[in-house]
């Protein structure tokens, strides 16, 4: 077990699920640096590096870790974006909350989960549907 100490930095992947249909299976490597750590939970930020759908900004990250199972949300900072006719779209707030659960695997040193994210809402009748959009993830600690 690593004894609940998070601190430091964890370099790890995200992978697309079926809701991203051609790019199912992709992956995007990122770096996790576990800034704060106490009872109530820990805090930290995380950086895309490499891979399909990258964020050139930093995201938060807020959760817990208890009895070998980790939970947290990251969430992108209001950003700008390229449109492909050259015009620059602002969006004037956060990304959505992208949710991360998994379990630490003791033998490995690694945690491998799920996460998923709601992006967006679809008209059905007189009712608004949720898209949620899901994928699995692992990361495990970068030693220097």
């Amino acid at each position: 077990m690593i004894n609940n100490r998070l601190a430091g930095k964890w370099k790890g992947e995200f992978v697309y699920g079926p809701e991203y249909g051609k790019i199912e299976g992709e992956k995007a490597t990122f770096m996790l640096f576990v800034e704060k750590e106490d009872e109530n939970g820990f805090e930290g930020k995380a950086f895309d590096i490499e891979g399909i759908g990258v964020n050139d900004q930093a995201a938060s990250v807020k959760g817990f870790f208890a009895d070998g199972m980790m939970s947290f949300i990251k969430q992108y900072p209001p950003t700008q974006i390229f449109q492909e006719d050259g015009t620059l779209q602002t969006f004037y707030r956060p990304s959505p909350e992208i949710h991360y659960t998994g379990e630490y695997i003791q033998a490995t040193g690694m945690f491998k989960g799920n996460w998923e994210t709601t992006w967006g809402e679809v008209r059905d009748g007189d009712e608004y549907l949720e898209y949620l959009c899901t994928g699995t993830w692992q990361m495990i600690r970068e030693t220097d």
